[in-house]
């Protein structure tokens, strides 16, 4: 493949992906994973154009071999995200932020 083609080809996807997201309603989750392994990024919509991106944290990776490490962590503190506030639903007590999660994620806002 020419790079002419991968530059096509990745323009289209992402005008596309900007559509999708700009379509996203307060019950639409738009999700991409991984096939072989519990890697994961999903896109909340809040229905005024707000968004709730979250990446799965180690909690949910499967198999063990595949969880993150503290580099990749840090890498996206680095690129903005937020460590994940809570524990896996089977382990909660407490919820310690209403407005956290269980995973990374990243809010934004209306624009």
């Amino acid at each position: 493949m020419s790079a002419t083609t991968r530059e096509r080809d990745w323009a289209s996807l992402t005008t596309a992906l900007a559509h999708a997201l700009g379509e996203l309603g307060p019950e639409d989750i738009l999700m991409i994973a991984h096939r072989h392994i519990n890697h994961f990024l999903q896109v909340a919509g809040y229905g005024n154009g707000a968004l709730r991106i979250e990446a799965v944290s180690n909690t949910y990776i499967e198999p063990p071999s595949a969880v993150l490490t503290v580099a990749q962590y840090e890498r996206m503190a680095e690129l903005g995200w937020r460590r994940a506030t809570d524990d896996a639903p089977e382990l909660v007590t407490e919820v310690k932020d209403q407005h956290g999660s269980t995973n990374c994620f990243l809010d934004v806002p209306p624009g």
